[in-house]
């Protein structure tokens, strides 16, 4: 099946023939991008940062610890997942489930978190980026 560029651009051949305009595109790339345009496709990709967005308010720690703490287990969560973009293997592994190991992670580390409370945690994380015991 040839691209989608040598589709359109016997379409657009047509018209620019009607109107005998100057329109001319001189790579491919500019007629994928006008046709994502005018579909109004979105192409950005889901990135594990993306999810710690949505899960940090929903674990409810505000109640349990100080914002100062709070914001150090964003820095953690985050430097974790940073770190994980520099390995290929995570690549395979859905965002959600990366987010959700990175706060994790970032929780046992600090250090200042009882172990119910870890556990209690763990329970949200599992609730909000819908994984499993097991792959968490």
């Amino acid at each position: 099946m040839p691209p989608l560029w040598e589709e359109l651009e016997d379409i657009f051949y047509l018209e620019k023939c009607k109107s005998q305009s100057n329109t001319k595109f001189s790579s491919t790339q500019e007629w994928e991008l006008l046709v994502l345009y005018k579909l109004q496709w979105e192409l950005t990709a889901v990135t594990p940062l993306d999810y710690l967005d949505h899960t940090m308010p929903r674990l409810c720690l505000e109640e349990e610890a100080e914002a100062e703490l709070l914001t150090e287990l964003r820095r953690r969560a985050e430097t974790i997942l940073v770190l994980t973009a520099t390995d290929y293997q995570f690549a395979y592994t859905s965002p959600s489930l990366m987010a959700a190991a990175a706060v994790t992670t970032a929780v046992a580390g600090l250090g200042r978190f009882q172990p119910t409370t870890l556990r209690e945690i763990r329970l949200r994380l599992q609730t909000v980026t819908h994984t499993s015991n097991v792959s968490l």
